[in-house]
């Protein structure tokens, strides 16, 4: 194949922000075995990179990865239309499902050179933002019920969403005076709440506010038209352009 060909790829791949194989062999038009070994050179030489496992494998360019984890999700939460996850993997739809895929997160970080402490403690707040999203949603899931969880050692990214009621619907049963999506995400993050479970939202946030800032991550978590963010163990909240249904948290390690 000509260089041509190559750059026919990675456009293709650039407007679809990830392909799969049989995507790409469709698109060009050569046999399988050519594209494949098309694919295989781009990705020696570092042009393109590939994830997961056959038969599901995607490319994508090399610098888009969060960007590309991040877009699909935000997507996926800014739609109007009840929606299904393109990859089944990333899509726990019962708590016993994410509890499973979490319980060997630990290992996995420390298989990637992640120390006990460390990794223990960031399965613990994946648990908890996990939990919390089938906690607060118990029968009133708007459309898609279950997360969107997703870690990535070589990206060292982890996504953890819901398509739920999100924090300020939860608050305002026990604090009906929160008035914005900015003041629940402050209430949940900062504010000891008191009321029945599952209602304690906020209160498991603060055990995740607490352990990033012990870690030293940095952290955003959407909801609603607000967002709050740790970087450097600077601590920030502010409104944001666009809305999203439920929550989407965004650690970096």
């Amino acid at each position: 194949m000509k260089t041509d060909t190559a750059n026919k790829i990675l456009n293709f791949i650039k407007q679809n922000r990830q392909a799969t194989p049989k995507e790409i062999i469709n698109f060009i038009g050569f046999s399988a075995p050519a594209v494949f070994r098309q694919l295989k050179k781009m990705t020696l030489k570092g042009l393109i990179q590939k994830t997961g496992t056959p038969p599901k494998v995607f490319y994508y360019l090399p610098m888009d990865k969060k960007v590309l984890m991040t877009q699909e999700v935000f997507a996926w939460l800014q739609s109007t239309q009840p929606a299904t996850l393109n990859i089944d993997q990333l899509y726990c739809s019962t708590r016993d499902v994410f509890e499973a895929r979490n319980q060997r997160v630990a290992k996995l970080l420390i298989d990637s050179g992640k120390d006990d402490s460390f990794s223990y403690l960031l399965s613990a707040v994946i648990g908890e933002l996990g939990n919390n999203s089938f906690d607060h949603n118990i029968a009133n899931w708007p459309d898609v019920p279950g997360v969107y969880f997703r870690i990535d050692t070589e990206a060292r990214f982890v996504i953890i969403a819901d398509r739920g009621r999100g924090v300020r619907a939860t608050l305002q049963n026990i604090r009906p005076d929160i008035n914005s999506d900015l003041s629940a995400l402050r209430v949940a993050f900062t504010e000891v709440i008191s009321g029945r479970s599952p209602e304690q939202r906020g209160n498991g946030l603060k055990f995740v506010r607490n352990s990033i800032l012990n870690l030293e991550l940095d952290f955003k978590f959407y909801s609603g038209n607000a967002a709050y963010s740790i970087t450097n163990k600077t601590e920030n909240f502010v409104q944001t352009e666009n809305s999203i249904r439920g929550t989407i948290t965004l650690i970096s390690f």
